[in-house]
């Protein structure tokens, strides 16, 4: 299952498996063997892998057949960062929104860290 479904998400976003493969810091050959069950990605691949396709981690184990993200539950681990309830008030798209932006200091922090 997990091997069936990495290949169909990198397929859909029309990447090789070098390009994965480069994302994960990787060699093709490696990345290959996630394609073909020889070997389960670690953790970190995992999310990494999550994050590029844009679905879940549970999605990409086969756990579920719902691709997509929850929103909500991303807002909720950092609810705590903040006074009161950061939620109050907002629609479903602004929390979209907020999650993209999120989702877009991550990236921004994680590209300086590489350097």
């Amino acid at each position: 299952m997990l091997g069936c479904r990495l290949r169909k998400l990198r397929e859909a976003k029309g990447l090789t498996r070098k390009a994965v493969a480069d994302q994960l810091s990787m060699t093709p050959e490696g990345y290959s063997y996630y394609e073909t069950g020889k070997r389960n990605p670690s953790p970190d691949s995992l999310s990494r892998l999550a994050d590029l396709y844009n679905v879940s981690t549970d999605y990409i184990l086969g756990k579920t057949d719902n691709s997509s993200v929850t929103v909500k539950s991303d807002l909720e681990d950092y609810r705590f960062a903040f006074y009161g309830d950061i939620t109050d008030g907002l629609t479903e798209d602004d929390l979209e929104t907020v999650a993209e932006f999120a989702a877009f200091v991550r990236e921004q922090r994680k590209k300086k860290s590489e350097k």
